[in-house]
């Protein structure tokens, strides 16, 4: 039996009530870094509740695996309330006093555009992605523009972005009554990221520029401009409130504070920023909304590095086939329209075979469907992959889609997908859906064929008319792929700010 972290914050009692089953001997927790794992005290008192079983510990970061007592889990367990209470309490006064104090002014910033300090949390495990690609692009272009890049995180970042950056500070974990929710140890994480943030400056020198991904309650960019006098640019891909309002699963009886609060220090943070790089229209859209300064707030698209995928591909021969293959990529989320592709299928010729690159908690679901309507058979699912193995599956298929569809809470489609981009780069024929700024990039019969976000059918019937004209693919891969290399590079992106900031 394995349960995620969700499953067991949703029934705690149906797994201690399964784990008394005699046909389970071992109950064992596995994380890939026991010290930064969120809600730690969740764990422990499943082991806890797991009685008459032997109980484990399973952490990858240290390469360890190791029995629990009783008598420790019990103890862990007695002293979290006042754990929780005291990193509470520090990050509710860090919050209040970053919302009330006075804004610093801008007049008095230093005039030097020679280094740049990168604020990007990252994620525990988080190799690939669209985040990983957004900040290894986004830094690497700059650092093509001749900047130094100093990035402060706290996990490892995959090498995707440490090839992408000139020197790097890892912040600490957080104390374990921190992770008692990610919101928490977000709010925490500002004074560690703080102190490593002037580790990484005593090595690099004072930034010219700070560069904060914008998060829920992230403040640490703000302060670290203030400090260094060096203005903010703070990367918008969309509102955290919003975000957290519609997309989290933290318990109801604490979301309305906790969505205050994210809102309240959303608001100081983005009327701070210097510059406001919306990923689309549509996303700066929600900055305006937020308090940010129209005069401040430029829209910039994601893109692509020509290299890297160019680089991914060379010497590669595609393996021989005897069927079309149609390609998509993703985390499952509920806008990337994974379902819709799933739909689809029987829409497509009966030889046809779709390949679905990536993990996520809605694939599960798309499984389901796919056995239901009767095409498990067809439909090749690859889990987690490394970017540049990741390029050469989506290289390899005759049609690339984007079905992605509208975003639930009625806001309009704000993202500004990567794997948009990395298509282009391909040249090979795309569908996507017409929705938000994918119909702004794309133009339906010059570089793809847009379909109504949504409907299976129309999608069905798009790829299988190009799947039906190999010729007509080509040609609208091959101007995907010129549009890319004018216009939606990361080098074209990085110039778009850096001259926006010095106007």
């Amino acid at each position: 039996m394995i349960v995620d972290r969700y499953e067991l914050a949703g029934n705690p009692v149906a797994f201690a009530r399964a784990c008394r089953s005699p046909a389970i001997e071992h109950v064992a927790v596995h994380s890939l870094d026991w010290e930064r794992e969120m809600m730690p005290q969740l764990y422990a008192a499943a082991l806890l509740s797991a009685a008459g079983r032997s109980r484990w510990l399973v952490d990858e970061r240290a390469d360890t695996i190791r029995r629990v007592s009783v008598r420790r889990l019990a103890a862990a367990s007695a002293a979290a309330p006042a754990l929780v209470g005291g990193s509470l309490a520090r990050g509710l006064a860090d919050a209040i006093r970053f919302i009330c104090r006075s804004q610093a002014g801008r007049s008095d910033r230093v005039d030097r555009r020679d280094t740049m300090l990168a604020i990007w949390a990252g994620d525990v495990g988080a190799s690939v992605g669209g985040a990983v690609t957004h900040i290894s692009g986004v830094l690497g272009g700059v650092r093509r523009r001749g900047l130094r890049i100093g990035l402060v995180t706290s996990a490892q970042p995959p090498p995707q972005v440490t090839d992408s950056v000139d020197d790097l500070e890892i912040a600490p974990p957080e104390p374990s009554g921190a992770r008692f929710t990610p919101e928490l140890a977000r709010l925490a994480s500002n004074r560690t990221m703080m102190s490593a943030a002037d580790r990484l400056v005593s090595r690099l020198g004072s930034p010219g520029i700070v560069y904060q991904r914008h998060a829920a309650l992230r403040m640490v960019g703000v302060d670290l401009a203030e400090r260094y006098r060096a203005p903010l640019v703070l990367e918008w891909n969309g509102s955290a409130s919003w975000a957290f309002a519609h997309w989290s699963h933290g318990a109801k009886l604490l979301k309305g504070p906790t969505g205050s609060l994210i809102a309240a220090i959303e608001q100081r943070v983005v009327a701070s920023a210097d510059l406001v790089a919306a990923v689309s229209r549509q996303a700066g859209d929600m900055a305006l909304h937020a308090g940010a300064d129209p005069a401040r707030v430029i829209t910039s698209p994601n893109a692509v590095d020509l290299e890297a995928v160019d680089s991914a591909l060379a010497g590669h021969t595609a393996p021989a086939r005897d069927h079309p293959l149609v390609g998509w990529i993703g985390s499952f989320g509920s806008w990337h329209g994974a379902e819709v592709l799933v739909r689809a299928v029987p829409h497509l010729p009966s030889a046809t075979r779709v390949l679905m690159v990536g993990e996520g908690r809605g694939r599960p679901a798309c499984e389901r469907l796919a056995a239901e309507l009767g095409v498990l058979d067809r439909v090749t699912w690859t889990g987690r992959t490394p970017h540049d193995e990741a390029i050469r599956l989506l290289a390899d298929c005759d049609v690339l889609t984007a079905p992605n569809i509208e975003l639930t809470g009625g806001e309009p489609f704000f993202g500004s997908p990567t794997k948009l981009f990395e298509y282009m780069a391909l040249a090979r024929p795309i569908v996507a859906s017409e929705l938000g700024q994918i119909g702004e990039v794309l133009e339906h019969g010059r570089t793809c064929l847009l379909v109504t976000p949504g409907d299976e059918r129309e999608l069905g019937e798009a790829v299988s008319a190009l799947l039906a004209d190999p010729e007509r693919g080509r040609k609208l891969g091959r101007e995907a792929r010129r549009q890319a290399e004018a216009s939606h590079t990361w080098e074209h992106r990085a110039t778009t700010i850096l001259e926006a900031l010095e106007g």
